[in-house]
């Protein structure tokens, strides 16, 4: 294998980036994305003779991988994660049934598409076992109802 490296450090290099956009595409992290993006131009670069030895190799991937995973990370995780503030708004206005005392200051558990959710009352109503109610948020885990 030496003797590949030795002979295609180019094509080492883009078979290196070629695996690391699979490990990206399977991990959805946006690391290895980075990396990938590194091994790619040092693949070009040592194709096109601009870098010579191992040594300027391994300092353009470690350069370039780090400096654009600094640089551009989080603005691409916020671009693609989305908002949080969205998430669950389609449950916003569906009923729900109580199906353990929700107090006026805890929580109680209802059930809401097949699935048993805790719950606090937004009004400060108690809401008992039986009765309907209506989503009017989503807090983490918890439904605030009416």
């Amino acid at each position: 294998m030496s003797t590949f490296l030795t002979l295609h450090p180019a094509l080492a290099w883009a078979t290196l980036a070629a695996i690391l956009l699979i490990a990206e595409v399977a991990n959805n992290s946006f690391v290895f994305a980075f990396f990938s993006v590194g091994a790619a131009l040092v693949a070009l670069l040592t194709g096109l003779s601009v870098l010579g030895g191992i040594d300027s190799q391994l300092l353009v991937f470690a350069l370039v991988s780090v400096g654009a995973m600094l640089v551009f990370r989080q603005r691409l995780q916020g671009l693609f994660a989305g908002s949080k503030q969205n998430e669950y708004v389609e449950f916003i206005g569906d009923r729900v049934t109580v199906t353990q005392t929700i107090p006026p200051q805890g929580l109680g558990r209802v059930q809401y598409r097949g699935t048993e959710w805790s719950a606090r009352t937004e009004t400060g109503k108690t809401h008992r076992p039986g009765e309907g109610t209506t989503i009017r948020r989503v807090e983490g885990i918890v439904l605030v109802v009416e």
